[in-house]
């Protein structure tokens, strides 16, 4: 008898959406290398790169792994 259990529809890989990429154009308050600041995520790159600007148009990048904490700075935190 051959082995379906790896074709089980609950053995599927799930894909998860990007909680961050969901951010995407909004004004993030960031908690990234034992620093806090206020910019707008602008870009995701390589699923490791985010990429931000300030509202003087300065544009720079954080490695995803460097980020404790982010969230929309007009959502307060666990609201929709």
């Amino acid at each position: 008898m051959p082995n379906t259990t790896v074709d089980s529809p609950s053995y599927e890989k799930v894909l998860e959406p990007d909680l961050i990429e969901a951010l995407l154009r909004e004004i993030c308050i960031v908690f990234a290398n034992g620093n806090s600041f206020c910019a707008r995520l602008i870009a995701v790159r390589y699923n490791e790169e985010l990429w931000f600007e300030s509202k003087s148009g300065q544009k720079w990048m954080v490695q995803r792994k460097a980020v404790t904490g982010i969230r929309p700075l007009h959502k307060a935190p666990g609201r929709q």
